[in-house]
């Protein structure tokens, strides 16, 4: 069996948002703007409080040579210059969190 291009990773939602706010994760510009209203992100966290499944979050890990171009989640003030993983699948979910 040929070696697998990704590796899953489990992590508490907690240290993803820590990895958010400090920008250890951000996004690449191919990622489109936040457009949840406020009834999807409502039904994302009732989901959670009820344990139901929120689905994965891809993250891909930075190439150095792409430095300027990405971007934050949420406020620009971060403790990472620049993401050390960049966001393909769940942006929306993270944003909104």
């Amino acid at each position: 069996m040929p070696n697998s291009i990704y590796n899953p990773i489990s992590l508490e939602v907690g240290n993803i948002l820590k990895d958010v706010q400090t920008g250890k994760i951000g996004l690449p510009d191919l990622q489109r703007p936040f457009v949840w209203g406020n009834e999807k992100v409502r039904d994302l966290l009732d989901s959670m409080l009820r344990g139901y499944p929120i689905g994965y979050v891809m993250l891909w890990d930075s190439p150095s040579d792409d430095a300027g171009k990405k971007s934050a989640i949420g406020s620009n003030q971060k403790v990472y210059a620049v993401p050390k993983s960049l966001v393909i699948d769940g942006q929306q979910r993270l944003t909104a969190l």
